[in-house]
């Protein structure tokens, strides 16, 4: 095996212990559900550790990354939202983000081939946001009970990251295609 593929296997890696968490979510299985979301989130920050550090970037990798995010966050939020503790209108948002992002860069990929998807700062505050509130949650389903302010707090902060960054995003990329000459528009 090449050294250069295990942050890929740990993105995999990511990706299948969503399974085991939604069912131990399911089943009123807390505590292990948040074990294993501690060890995911962990994959998450080794696998970028190392594709920074040693400079193991792919492809591959660049795809599989935010799809393993993805598939992590939206499940768990799903699951979340059917144990009522988070509300419907943040599961919205979290699911809007995700089909913009999802079918924008599809766009931009058939407008303009292939090219570099950089994630922005506020993306990045919101995946943090996202885990944390999902963290927060499962353990207080597990062990002890947050103030209700913190969690409101939360998910408002959620609301509002996973708001900014789908907005910044779009800007971005309709910059891109005016710029590219993607888009046209006539002078009235």
């Amino acid at each position: 095996m090449n050294s250069k593929n295990i942050p890929n296997l740990l993105t995999v890696l990511r990706i299948f212990l969503t399974i085991p968490i939604v069912m131990f979510l399911c089943q009123g299985e807390y505590t292990w559900a948040f074990y294993l979301l501690v060890i995911a989130s962990f994959t998450d920050a080794i696998d970028g550790y190392l594709a920074r550090a040693y400079h193991w970037h792919s492809r591959m990798g660049s795809a599989l990354d935010p799809l393993a995010d993805k598939v992590l966050m939206v499940s768990v939020f799903l699951v979340l939202t059917y144990l009522a503790q988070i509300p419907f209108w943040l599961l919205g948002m979290v699911i809007l983000r995700e089909i913009v992002l999802v079918t924008g860069t599809i766009i931009l990929r058939y407008i303009m081939g292939p090219y570099d998807i950089e994630p922005i700062i506020v993306s990045k505050l919101n995946t943090c946001l996202q885990i944390t509130l999902a963290f927060l949650l499962v353990f207080n389903l597990s062990y002890v009970w947050f103030p209700r302010t913190w969690i409101i707090f939360m998910m408002y902060a959620v609301f509002t990251t996973t708001l900014v960054s789908m907005l910044a995003y779009m800007w971005i990329w309709s910059r891109k295609l005016l710029g590219r000459g993607g888009i046209t528009h006539e002078r009235s």
